[in-house]
């Protein structure tokens, strides 16, 4: 991990001003416009106010602006600009802490208290100093909201109006004075001496008293200005090699730490350099958590970083968020001579601290590109063959398996790396994990924002019916990319023998079923349990044109599991069930399916049972077959009417 953080910081270092690295670089979200609002403080009338004076860029207007990062620690507050929601650090630089029984006490704002510290001009020190007798001012405008549960910053900006879609990314001080050379209002971080001030405070070095080399830690190298990390924020992969943290320096002993860990201090740069971009750029959640990807490079090769960037980031994307099946591309291209490792690194921070949990570590680039091309492969076949319009990825089947909240386990994150690191996927955990969906959309315990109260990840389906059809279908792609990569046990399911190019038959509705059952790799014994799905069917949309609309023959299901007495139980039922809903009912339709069940399940044969949590998954990919209606066809419409609601 150091040799890319120092990699790619080198890189970074080479393409950027020296204060960029320590500049905030805000990422917008899906709002269309975000502005920059000054907060004017007028010396020629004593007044404060907040004005919008431009669209924010969000490429350029951080130099513009100065818009630097909050300092770690106890360092005073220097900021001429701030992110929207750190207007209290904004003050803070002008006018110390605002405490509205305290108007006295403070004489300065910690912007003045270090200017002078580090010997800045009279001139900046007198305008500043002029800017803090505006305090009272300040204080009134904030007593002077009645409501005391709004922030200091809804306050102060309460003059400011945005549109629906739009929002404020920055808000920078400006200074209006005619004595001091500013007719109009001037952002503070276009006036030469704050900018002199920034530029000494971070960019000059105090010189190496040392005539000594010591050996770099994270290089490898002998320097003459090595000594302990100090990290310019606390959000940083960095933080894990510090005293405080040593996730990856858990064995170093810490009362000798600065001498086991030490950097140079222009590595230091690198590292932060190089944790701040891929932070920013390869930040990504694997099971509704937060991972940053890293990727390893040999050592001595030299990587083209802006060729890679855009490679990098759409492959992560197409596997691990939400995408539409329009976006779907083919022919990803391959980046294995510049990358030889990736590894994601769980995130736990709010800014203030940084802790990883997890570390999901050496995906050989070859697997990883396997992995990206099989769900590509297996979307575009699902499109083609059985019009489907959902997107498969890790993300999308994530939205199936049930995690409780406020739990340190998470059991699609477990998933997901055993498949990254390629270990072999037990089947029973995958309907295990089905079945637990289905009780959730069962319960209808959904809060006002459809989402489970269990379980966060869970969104409620329009109707039961929909939810079991896109569970059903999620886990069958699911089984079909895991076959694909030889990392789940197939030996009681057939062989696909299909032709790659094999299309459907539209006009042979008993056709298309075989198709699947080949496609999808099923035994007699899941074709059976499919058969009694379909029947399971029919009877249910016997009852909801019976005005039974809740389809009370559902609950003759055990959503947690059925044995194989239990599935009998339900062939009994649904028989008897066929005859009370038979002027609803194609009975030729159903005796087939009665047959072709008795045909293919055989009760007494032990070795072909299938587990109690998979009898229930196939006798629902039975109920679900409406996948295959063809709207051009008028005979199998009528024939899979009630499989398509």
């Amino acid at each position: 991990m150091l040799d890319t953080l120092l990699k790619i910081g080198k890189w970074q270092s080479s393409k950027m001003m020296p204060i960029e690295r320590f500049l905030a670089k805000p990422k917008p979200d899906d709002r269309s416009k975000y502005f920059v609002v000054q907060l004017v403080f007028d010396l020629d009338e004593h007044r404060i106010y907040p004005e919008i004076v431009k669209k924010f860029d969000f490429e350029k207007d951080p130099l513009v602006f100065l818009l630097l990062k909050t300092l770690p620690g106890n360092n005073k507050a220097i900021y001429s600009a701030v992110e929207k929601g750190k207007i209290n650090n904004l003050l803070k630089s002008f006018f110390g802490k605002i405490n509205p029984r305290e108007k006295e006490r403070i004489i300065h704002g910690e912007l003045y208290e270090k200017a002078k510290e580090t010997g800045a001009c009279d001139y900046f020190l007198e305008l500043l100093d002029e800017i803090f007798r505006l305090k009272g001012v300040l204080i009134d405008l904030i007593e002077d909201e009645k409501d005391n549960s709004k922030s200091d910053e809804k306050k102060i900006l309460k003059e400011i109006s945005v549109n629906k879609g739009e929002d404020i990314a920055a808000i920078t001080a400006a200074v209006k004075s005619q004595k001091y050379g500013f007719p109009e209002p001037t952002p503070v971080s276009k006036i030469k001496e704050y900018q002199k001030f920034v530029n000494d405070f971070f960019l000059t070095d105090e010189p190496d008293q040392s005539n000594n080399n010591k050996m770099c830690y994270a290089s490898g190298t002998l320097k003459n200005d090595v000594g302990e990390m100090k990290l310019e924020t606390r959000y940083s992969l960095n933080k894990m090699f510090i005293t405080e943290t040593k996730n990856y320096a858990s064995l170093f002993n810490k009362n000798n730490f600065t001498y086991n860990y030490q950097v140079s201090r222009i590595y230091q740069k690198y590292l932060d350099l190089g944790s701040s971009f891929l932070l920013m750029n390869f930040k990504i959640p694997i099971a509704g958590i937060q991972h940053v990807m890293i990727p390893s490079f040999l050592s001595k090769t030299e990587v083209d970083f802006d060729l890679i960037l855009e490679k990098f980031v759409k492959q992560t994307d197409f596997l691990l968020r939400y995408n539409d099946i329009k976006r779907i591309e083919t022919g990803f291209s391959d980046w294995i001579n510049d990358i030889y490792w990736l590894n994601f690194i769980s995130i736990d921070s709010d800014g203030n601290y940084f802790k990883s949990n997890d570390l999901i570590k050496d995906i050989s680039t070859p697997w990883f590109f396997k992995i990206v091309k099989t769900f590509d492969k297996l979307n575009n076949h699902f499109f083609d063959q059985y019009q489907s319009n959902t997107f498969f990825n890790f993300y999308t089947y994530y939205q199936f398996i049930p995690v409780k909240k406020d739990t340190k386990r998470n059991e699609a994150l477990e998933l997901f790396k055993d498949i990254f690191e390629q270990r072999a996927i037990d089947r029973s955990v995958l309907f295990k994990h089905f079945t637990r969906y289905l009780i959730a959309q069962r319960s209808g315990q959904f809060d006002n924002s459809k989402k489970h109260r269990a379980y966060s990840n869970i969104r409620e389906q329009s109707n039961f019916d929909y939810a079991i059809k896109n569970g059903v279908m999620n886990y069958l792609a699911f089984i079909q990319f895991l076959r694909k990569i030889n990392l789940i046990n197939i030996y009681d399911m057939e062989e696909n023998t299909l032709n790659p190019e094999q299309k459907l038959e539209k006009t042979d509705y008993h056709a298309r079923i075989e198709y699947f059952f080949k496609d999808m790799g099923y035994t007699k014994m899941q074709k059976a349990l499919f058969y009694l799905g379909k029947v399971l069917n029919r009877v249910a949309y016997a009852q909801a044109r019976s005005n039974h609309q809740k389809k009370p023959v559902l609950d003759k299901l055990n959503y947690n599991g059925m044995d194989r007495d239990a599935v009998l139980r339900l062939h009994l039922d649904l028989r008897e069930k066929v005859r009370q809903y038979v002027s609803k009912i194609n009975l030729t339709s159903v005796e087939y399916d009665f047959a072709r069940f008795m045909e293919l399940f055989n009760p007494n044969k032990p070795a072909d049972f299938l587990t109690p949590e998979e009898n229930v998954f196939y006798i629902l990919s039975g109920y679900s077959f409406g996948m295959f209606k063809e709207k051009d066809d008028k005979e199998n419409e009528a024939k899979s009417e009630e499989l398509d609601n």
